[in-house]
């Protein structure tokens, strides 16, 4: 046996535990699992600033994704000595690639500087650059670091009818797409909904609880699919990480404590055209798939008669009766003949409460 030190990081442990671990034939020894990991199941990454930090990385019987990071480069070198080939392949893989990814690492910091100094006249350009360099992978590892957090509070649904039913329609509004959605239900009184990068759609229950069927329901979900697949949400998290730690979470650096971030889920603002966006595209995929765009227009209306304070996913989207006149233009510039109404029991769902994970 020859164990080498590492830090894990699993939905539970999102800031990492160190550990150790070791090789035993094709099966992967982890101190503080219960369980062995076949050697199959992992990949070798790079990551950090530099792209110098290894890491290990995997997803459990849950679908999350799981990391070790190699603490010190001692334990790398007991690593490649024991390490099966498959993983030593994927090594020399990523060594071929670690001197561009400084190169680029190098040029990507000094592209920043430079547009930091003119972010009094393209702010918002410069947040959309650096999005672009994000992969999908990338942005999904986001997405799953600000997902573990949020179940650390005990109150997202993964059962249910009505997480059920936003898994149907949600699966019709991402039939095509390159993200790998998940799906939530928050146990919470305010009328919200927002997208995390990565594909991750989070409704609260007193959203749910407004709707009057499951069309309305489809129109939120394709608003929110929209804002991930135009990457509004990663744009967002991006602008809101502050420009040091987003160029580290740009170069890799998956460890960066976005989860800060967390307590801010929900009400992060968007720019009009961004709603407008999300709305417009939202429709279309709505037509798309058949469903009857008009519980777009529904809920929009129901919404923006709430007395006092708006609801929440109205306020956080701002010029609520431009948005309602939109839509009612679009209902009348691009009717669908084809589209029908949902055909799932709305009451059923609503009154059978969701199980939290």
């Amino acid at each position: 046996m020859h164990p080498f030190k590492v830090l894990l990081y699993t939905p539970l442990m999102p800031l990492g535990v160190p550990t150790h671990a070791y090789f035993s034939g094709q099966q992967l020894h982890v101190a503080a699992l219960p369980q062995t990991l076949d050697i199959t199941q992992l990949t070798a990454t790079l990551g950090g600033i530099e792209q110098d930090e290894w890491f290990i990385a995997w997803r459990n019987d849950a679908d999350e994704s799981c990391a070790l990071k190699l603490a010190s480069t001692d334990d790398l070198t007991i690593f490649k000595a024991h390490a099966p080939a498959l993983l030593l392949a994927q090594l020399k893989q990523t060594h071929r690639h670690q001197r561009f990814n400084k190169t680029l690492a190098a040029a990507l910091v000094a592209a920043v500087l430079l547009v930091t100094c003119g972010l009094w006249w393209g702010y918002g350009k410069a947040v959309y650059g650096l999005s672009t360099l994000v992969s999908i992978t990338r942005e999904e590892q986001f997405g799953s670091l600000l997902l573990a957090q949020l179940e650390t509070e005990g109150s997202l649904a993964q059962t249910g009818p009505a997480l059920e039913a936003i898994k149907h329609i949600g699966a019709q509004l991402t039939l095509h797409s390159p993200y790998h959605y998940q799906w939530r239900i928050k146990t919470d009184p305010t009328a919200n909904a927002y997208a995390l990068p990565g594909g991750i759609i989070v409704v609260h229950s007193g959203l749910l609880a407004k709707m009057a069927n499951a069309n309305e329901l489809a129109a939120v979900l394709a608003h929110e699919v929209q804002h991930v697949e135009q990457r509004h949400a990663l744009q967002n998290l991006l602008d809101n990480l502050g420009w040091g730690i987003a160029v580290m979470a740009v170069l890799g650096d998956v460890s960066t404590p976005i989860g800060l971030l967390t307590h801010q889920l929900g009400s992060l603002y968007f720019s009009r055209d961004k709603e407008e966006q999300a709305d417009h595209l939202g429709y279309l995929a709505l037509t798309d798939a058949g469903i009857a765009p008009e519980g777009m227009l529904t809920l929009l209306q129901k919404l923006a008669q709430e007395p006092q304070a708006a609801p929440a996913w109205l306020s956080s989207h701002p010029d609520s009766h431009a948005r309602i006149e939109n839509i009612q233009q679009l209902l009348k510039q691009h009717p669908c003949t084809h589209c029908q109404p949902l055909a799932l029991d709305w009451d059923s769902i609503k009154q059978t409460p969701a199980s939290p994970k």
